[in-house]
């Protein structure tokens, strides 16, 4: 046994059989975070599946299947550096826990060196420790990795938080965590842990939380001779929630972030409009599929969706389907990706054209969807370059995870041409503000080549190449119009850097992820940056999005609501310095479960929302900073209006709340 400690944590190692974390103290508040009994099962650190060429997959341990080389512990006793090899596989490691001064948070870092002949592949479970229990009531913990808006929520009604299901042929998934920082916490503050990539890039290390277990993941090919050093591992405690693990994460990371400029008319314009239907992406895709020919008729229309739209407070509109369809296959005719050839029985391209500047006359955007992940096998493109361009996996089977349509690969060069030439004609020929690439922030982590020219791209190549394609249609599109914006499905910390805006999904195939709510958002706490635009199912949901500082993504079913959502984009706008550009500084605790609420604050404004998701009133106060003593707060949607009191120490601002209701409050005095 061997312990790394400060006067914050420690750290207990068995070396005795490979090597395993058999205890991890909090310090300042003495809590065992890894409580006896400690089966062997539950002190490994890192699992693998490695094999050599096409061979075989075989499961190794930390635990059991390496043995400890050397161990060094550094005389102060703050750091710990292992070597070991393993006893049934030609792979060496070397691990490295050091903890910072003065903080408790200690850094690992993990290498792997091939002494085989022959490339490995290994894929990686890092970190992997099991049986964690934070203070309090275990039953109560709360976890948090951000996804999307969310997630942050109970670990015991949530059978994983975090994307950990990765493809056996790759070993990490095809989605990527908003943020790569994975924490779990009492949710009374006695304490928390977090686990943390401080590297990241295009080949990090993807990290979940299943109860009472953190699971990390990352994959590499190892060529002979040769070593991998994975991202740093950051794993800290805390006294607090969830906002403290970002804080260290941000804190490590922002000065690596560069973010885009992104127009003032889509960053302040509160939402966005689409016609209505399944196929739009994110929240789009729970609603059912209709044909803009259904909703419209003729491009010649189009004018009446901006009608729509302005009803519901926003001048932006994005169009699917505004394409022909394919004269063979069984799909609709916006599955006909490829070809973004405006649709004959609507009027045709001069139509299409008269239609978007009829637009831009009454002072509206329009946003055009593009595929860049598939195209139809019944398109024009799909029929004539299909079988050339088509991805295929390593062993050279195609891609297919669409039917009737080839998967194409994010690096191919001509494929990036072509996607490019189609967003240039889009904004050149038809006027549009900007294009919608769809799938992307969904499709990480890919292998793939192209017949056109067999060059093999590894996940971390595929990963870059979809950072590059982006930021070439975006570049191509800004020649034409200064002013023109690209938006993605889904977004990431990878994407917010390279693109205007982003649909969401926390309320469609991530419903249970967040358990069908939405009352914390780490990633406009940490990320304001992005620009982010979301719904629900209902106008409680919708609410949760608002009152979490996010832009709406809206449809015709809204319309019944019309005045009051306007009112809300109305209020996101006028009070864009703190809501849009303005930090969310803390979430006032507000003594409920099912009730939320988030403290914005801009150069001229300080805005609290709050937002009630049950069916029966909430009567309780907000606990505010003691520099919210004595103010008076007026609500933007009914007038009505609160003073904080004006004792020392924290301030407390009664108020009610109806149910499944939002209070919008801005500070007078």
């Amino acid at each position: 046994m061997l312990y790394v400690e400060n006067e914050y944590l420690s750290f207990g190692f068995d070396l005795s059989d490979g090597v395993g974390l058999v205890s991890l103290v909090d310090k300042t508040i003495d809590h065992e975070y890894l409580p006896a009994p400690r089966p062997a099962s539950r002190t490994i650190i890192f699992k693998l599946r490695a094999r050599q060429g096409q061979g075989e997959w075989t499961l190794y341990a930390s635990r059991f299947d390496f043995k400890v080389t050397d161990a060094a512990l550094s005389p102060d006793g703050s750091q710990l550096h292992v070597t070991g090899r393993g006893e049934s596989i030609p792979l060496r490691f070397t691990l490295t826990c050091t903890l910072e001064a003065g903080q408790g948070v200690a850094l690992w870092e993990l290498g792997l060196h091939n002494e085989a002949e022959a490339p490995l592949e290994v894929q990686l479970e890092y970190p992997t420790v099991r049986g964690l229990q934070t203070p309090g009531d275990p039953e109560a913990t709360m976890g948090a990795v951000p996804i999307e808006l969310g997630t942050v929520g109970p670990l015991s009604r949530r059978s994983v938080i975090g994307f950990d299901t990765p493809d056996p042929q790759v070993g990490v998934p095809h989605a990527l965590n908003a943020m790569q920082v994975a924490t779990l916490y009492d949710p009374t503050g006695l304490g928390g842990l977090f686990f943390a990539d401080l590297d990241g890039g295009v080949a990090p290390i993807q990290l979940a939380l299943l109860r009472d277990q953190v699971s990390g993941r990352w994959a590499t090919i190892l060529e002979p001779g040769a070593t991998a050093t994975l991202p740093r591992l950051a794993i800290g405690a805390y006294a607090g929630d969830w906002h403290q693990a970002l804080d260290y994460y941000v804190s490590q990371r922002q000065a690596r972030w560069q973010f885009p400029e992104i127009p003032a008319w889509l960053r302040e314009a509160g939402a966005i409009y689409n016609y209505g239907a399944e196929g739009g992406g994110g929240i789009y895709q729970m609603l059912p599929t209709i044909t803009l020919k259904e909703r419209i008729d003729a491009f010649a229309n189009l004018p009446q969706l901006l009608t729509e739209a302005q009803q519901l407070g926003t001048n932006v509109v994005y169009l699917f389907d505004y394409w022909e369809g394919a004269t063979e296959g069984p799909w609709p005719p916006y599955w006909n990706k490829g070809d973004y050839i405006p649709r004959a029985d609507m009027g045709g391209p001069e139509a299409f054209k008269a239609g978007i500047a009829a637009i831009h006359e009454q002072g509206g955007r329009v946003i055009l969807y593009v595929e860049p992940f598939i195209v139809y096998h019944y398109s024009d493109l799909g029929q004539r370059m299909g079988e050339r361009w088509a991805g295929r996996n390593r062993d050279g089977s195609p891609q297919s995870q669409y039917p009737d349509n080839y998967t194409m690969c994010a690096t191919f060069d001509l494929w990036q041409a072509y996607i490019t030439e189609v967003a240039q004609h889009l904004v050149q020929e038809y006027g549009a503000d900007g294009i919608y690439l769809d799938s992307f922030g969904w499709q990480w982590n890919w292998w793939c080549f192209t017949p056109e020219t067999n060059v093999l791209a590894s996940p971390s190549e595929w990963n870059q190449g979809v950072l590059d394609f982006i930021d070439r249609v975006r570049s191509a599109i800004r020649e034409i119009n200064p002013e023109a914006v690209v938006m993605t499905e889904s977004h990431n910390e990878l994407l917010a850097q390279h693109v205007d805006g982003a649909l969401d999904a926390t309320f469609a195939w991530l419903y249970d992820l967040n358990g069908g709510q939405l009352l914390a958002s780490p990633v406009r706490y940490a990320l304001p940056e992005a620009n982010i635009y979301s719904a629900g199912r209902n106008l409680n949901q919708l609410n949760q999005v608002f009152a979490a500082g996010h832009s709406l993504a809206l449809a015709p079913h809204w319309l019944p609501d019309a005045d009051y959502i306007r009112r809300l984009v109305e209020i996101r706008h006028d009070y864009r310095d703190a809501l849009v550009y303005g930090w969310q500084a803390y979430q006032p605790d507000t003594g409920s479960d099912v009730v939320g609420a988030c403290f914005y604050e801009g150069a001229q404004t300080q805005i609290i929302t709050v937002v009630n998701i049950a069916k029966r009133p909430y009567e309780g106060a907000l606990t505010l900073r003691a520099s919210e003593a004595g103010a008076q707060w007026r609500d933007l949607l009914t007038g009505d209006t609160f003073s904080t009191g004006s004792d020392q120490g924290p301030a407390d601002l009664p108020l009610a709340v109806p149910p499944e209701s939002l209070r919008i409050l801005v500070r007078e005095s």
